[in-house]
């Protein structure tokens, strides 16, 4: 017997009464088939598997707190504003004011950057946060010079300054690679 699927597959092979058909992953048949043309590739109801080859599946973001660089720019904002409660550091107000106003410039410059709508000025933004993240990076070590925070803080600010710097400089440059000029532009 003859599959009623045949004429809609690329190799129609004839299926016996007890036997399976050859495909992985059946989908439930259509209710109005599209007919063929003369130029038309027939369709098919069992899709070809995605390849390695096809590009990943992204995420659509449309607001700054869907951005992953944002969120960890905030991370690090807490962890500072926590670190500068402590004695001694909660005293020396210059630096504390330094270190928590340039890890919130991080979060503000991506925030409006990207609320700006165009991705020129949005790789502006992001050069300034990232700039900015350098500029906690190295008050993170006065910290420790001054012995306001411990070896294992530092560390940890240095990971998480090191590895958002990266996020940011990645962004900055699919920004540049991209052919979209920004949501204003439409």
């Amino acid at each position: 017997m003859v599959s009623r699927f045949a004429s809609l597959t690329r190799n129609p092979k004839p299926e016996t009464r007890n036997s399976k058909p050859e495909t992985q992953n059946p989908k439930p048949e259509t209710q109005n088939p599209k007919p063929e043309t003369r130029n038309s590739k027939p369709e098919t109801l069992y899709p070809k598997p995605e390849t390695q080859t096809s590009k990943p599946e992204t995420m659509k973001v449309t607001r700054f707190e869907d951005l992953e660089i944002w969120q960890l720019a905030r991370e690090l904002c807490k962890v500072i504003f926590k670190l500068t409660l402590k004695d001694p550091f909660c005293h020396d107000f210059k630096l504390k004011d330094q270190i928590k106003g340039s890890s919130g410039s991080v979060m503000d410059n991506i925030a409006e950057g990207f609320d700006r709508g165009g991705n020129k000025e949005f790789g502006q933004f992001l050069s300034m946060a990232k700039g900015s993240t350098g500029e906690a990076r190295s008050q993170s070590y006065r910290a420790y010079d001054y012995e306001y925070i411990s070896e294992e803080q530092l560390n940890d600010l240095l990971e998480r300054t090191d590895t958002l710097s990266r996020k940011i400089y990645n962004l900055m440059e699919s920004l540049k690679n991209s052919e979209i000029k920004g949501i204003k532009y439409k």
